[in-house]
């Protein structure tokens, strides 16, 4: 019965609250990257809350009992969500992949999460860890560099001559410095 499905399919939510995540305590902590507490308090930024969706009108199509979500937006309160994929219900089985979008921190990558595998209790992984680290990294590495290493600043650009112009050269990045602090530490031990 359930595998002889077919159609197209609609989903309007008005004024609707998800459960779970607050994604605009996730937006703010994006803007309070301090250091390994700001770090911490993105993780735990993410666990429980509530966010507002004002409203979505969504579509699907099924056939043989198996819905296709086409790539699709929710707005909602701090963030933009867009997803697609599908969900076969003969076989019970789901396979969506979501990207959360920050508007307050288009330099952020987004968080990218997948579900996949059983309806009823599909494995969850954030698909985009390296993007998301990589970016907390260069956000928080130059407080973090402070913090663990007192006294320390950014090494001044070296400048070079020319006929033409002395133009200072590039300072490293603070992520690079940590990684390079990292190294050091690990050389030594």
């Amino acid at each position: 019965l359930i595998g002889a499905l077919g159609g197209t399919g609609n989903v309007t939510f008005t004024n609707a609250v998800a459960e779970g995540v607050d994604v605009c305590r996730i937006s703010n902590q994006l803007g309070n990257l301090n250091g390994l507490e700001g770090f911490l308090g993105l993780v735990l930024s993410a666990q429980g809350g509530t966010t507002r969706i004002a409203n979505y009108a969504g579509q699907f199509d099924i056939a043989k009992g198996v819905a296709t979500l086409p790539q699709q937006r929710i707005n909602a309160d701090c963030a933009t969500i867009d997803f697609a994929g599908n969900v076969d219900l003969p076989r019970w089985l789901v396979d969506i992949q979501a990207r959360a979008l920050f508007p307050e921190h288009p330099k952020f990558p987004g968080v990218i999460v997948e579900e996949k595998g059983q309806l009823d209790r599909p494995n969850t992984r954030l698909v985009n860890s390296n993007q998301v680290q990589e970016y907390i990294i260069g956000k928080s590495a130059g407080s973090i560099l402070r913090k663990l290493v007192p006294g320390i600043e950014p090494a001044p650009a070296p400048t070079t001559q020319d006929n033409s112009a002395s133009q200072p050269a590039q300072a490293p990045e603070p992520a690079e410095q940590l990684r390079g602090l990292f190294n050091e530490l690990l050389k030594n031990r």
